[in-house]
This record gives structure tokens, C-alpha cells and sequence, in this order.
């Protein structure tokens, strides 16, 4: 003997239409669209770097604003997306504006090690002249050698500066 079998209707809703009739309380889903990203940011090091030329015609083709921080004025090409910050002040003036203002995402271009050590700090990512990128694993090394030739611990950020307070133990 066979068994008869069965055929199942699917579900229907409300409005008669196939699909999960259980779910027809659910309210009406609102589509929205995701936020837009924050537009990345470019910030150079301008003082000594060597690819300002490279960097204006990569930000030009992909439309990304790039800012040439220096100590003095230095000719650049006239772009509404490039602009030029003149800081006065101390031998780290234009390393401090960079490293105030950085966020996550942007990219910065510097052969300064504090420098590329606060801005990863901060969340940017941080490329050489030479295109290679600087991480966390090549600072971490590449710092205490830099302050002991150099002399350079005031502008370290304060995590890696040594204390000259006397240790209680």
C-alpha cells in the first residue's frame, strides 16, 4: 500500500501574496543608506619630502584633498585640492600641526619617525618617501634608535619618553 502524500501550500500573507504569512505583523523596513565615509585625507610632511609630485598626481586621480604642511612657503601647483600650510614656530611645528589634526583613515607622508609614531597613534595610515609603509612592529624598533642618535626625546610622544623623575623603588 502507498502512502498518499501530501502537498504543502506555501504560506501566503495578508495581501495574498506567497512568502511567510507568520511575519505580516512585522512593521514596513525604511531602507536607508549607509553614512558616506569621511573623505580621506593626505597630509605631507613637506619640508623634506622628495615624491610631493607623485602624491599631487595620485590625489588628483582619485579627488582626494592633500595637505603640504611646511615651515616656509614652497611654490605648489594651484588646485582647490591641494593646499598649503605655512607654520612658523619651533624645528617641530609642521610635525605637531600634522599630528594634532590626523584621523582615522587619512594617509601621511613622512620620513619622520616621532612623527609617523604619533599619527599611527592617532589611527592614519603612514607611508614613507620610499612607499614603504611605517607600522607599529617597525617604529617599535626603529624609535629608541632614532632619540639615542639623534637627541630628539622631547618630541617623542610621551609614552615613549624617559621619566628624569626619580623612581620610588
Amino acid at each position: 500500500m502507498r502512502k498518499s502524500v501530501r502537498k504543502h501550500k506555501a504560506p501566503v500573507n495578508r495581501k495574498g501574496c506567497p512568502g511567510w504569512a507568520g511575519l505580516s505583523w512585522l512593521p514596513a523596513m525604511e531602507l536607508v543608506a549607509p553614512p558616506k565615509p569621511a573623505p580621506i585625507a593626505i597630509y605631507v610632511d613637506a619640508d623634506a619630502c622628495p615624491v610631493k609630485d607623485e602624491v599631487f598626481k595620485v590625489a588628483g586621480r582619485h579627488r582626494l584633498h592633500v595637505y603640504v604642511v611646511a615651515n616656509s612657503f614652497m611654490m605648489l601647483p594651484r588646485e582647490p585640492w591641494i593646499e598649503r600650510i605655512v607654520v612658523s614656530g619651533g624645528f617641530d611645528a609642521a610635525d605637531d600641526w600634522i599630528a594634532e589634526r590626523v584621523a582615522r583613515g587619512a594617509i601621511v607622508i613622512t620620513s619622520d619617525i616621532p612623527l609617523a609614531d604619533r599619527c599611527i597613534k592617532a589611527g592614519a595610515e603612514v607611508i614613507g618617501p620610499t612607499g614603504k609603509p611605517f607600522t607599529e612592529a617597525s617604529i617599535g624598533m626603529a624609535l629608541p634608535w632614532f632619540q639615542a642618535t639623534t637627541g630628539r626625546r622631547a618630541t617623542a610622544p610621551p609614552s615613549c619618553r624617559r621619566s628624569t623623575s626619580p623612581s620610588n623603588g
